[in-house]
């Protein structure tokens, strides 16, 4: 696998703005958790934006919070604060960021539907605010993985609730999360997006991946969405197996899987 070859921490609304009226070669990275780094990569900077740029603060069923809040955080805030709507979230290794930029949803409910706006900043450090409805969003994707905006900060439209209610259900979705989920090994979560209504753990069960290892990666026999790097695995027996996996089920399946997980070449 790669390293990072050189982390930027951004820890102002103006060193955002003056970083990106200056360079052009840079990453977005929240937490990282669904990145995979080429060693051959020559992204020169990956930039993330610090948790004190944006603060959580909340009025009423509104939450407001910085891109570079993690979930944790922010799971942690509403415990606080009493407010519903987020608990489907809650054990994600991600940031407030990247979870909206790739519309994170599960259990029928995405991230997207719990916004009201989202204040951005682009390449020439104009801010301005977006409403849900002019971000694009749809499954696992949205307007911020194909143009030039980065998240700043999210206000969200909550409902009020308590804080033994919310943290019952947070624990709840958690638990469910580790007893499903190979959380406690290597991996960078889901693989591939569902397809067409139909889970892509099952598509990959029914074909008989489930579980099976090659090399240093293989897939989880706890959920088959879920690869795990048993060793010392490259970024190149990563993605050959991706590749090869895919191959496998498009035979099969007559299914065409796209990945989830970000391949950083």
């Amino acid at each position: 696998m790669g390293c990072v070859s050189r982390l930027v921490v951004l820890e102002t609304v103006a060193d955002i703005q003056a970083y990106l009226l200056s360079h052009d070669d840079y990453f977005i990275i929240g937490k990282g958790s669904n990145v995979v780094l080429s060693d051959t990569s020559k992204i020169k900077d990956f930039i993330k934006i610090s948790s004190d740029v944006f603060p959580i603060s909340c009025s009423g069923p509104v939450l407001e919070a910085g891109a570079g809040i993690t979930v944790n955080e922010l799971m942690k805030a509403c415990q606080v604060q009493g407010l519903s709507g987020l608990e489907f979230m809650a054990g994600v290794p991600a940031s407030v960021g990247g979870m909206i930029a790739m519309n994170f949803g599960c259990w029928g409910q995405e991230i997207s539907q719990k916004l009201h706006s989202i204040l951005v900043v682009d390449s020439r450090g104009d801010l301005f605010e977006m409403s849900p409805d002019m971000c694009q969003f749809s499954y696992r994707d949205s307007l911020f993985q194909h143009q030039d905006f980065l998240i700043l900060k999210a206000t969200f439209l909550l409902e009020e609730s308590t804080t033994e209610s919310v943290k019952k259900m947070a624990t709840e979705n958690i638990k469910k999360r580790v007893s499903s989920q190979p959380l406690r090994g290597l991996t960078f979560g889901s693989i591939f997006k569902n397809s067409e209504g139909e889970y892509a753990a099952k598509i990959l069960e029914e074909v008989g991946l489930k579980g099976v290892q090659k090399g240093n990666v293989g897939l989880s026999d706890q959920h088959a969405n879920f690869m795990i790097n048993y060793g010392d695995a490259s970024f190149d027996e990563v993605a050959n197996f991706i590749e090869e996996i895919q191959v496998e089920v498009l035979e099969k399946k007559g299914i065409k899987l796209e990945t989830e997980v970000k391949l950083i070449r």
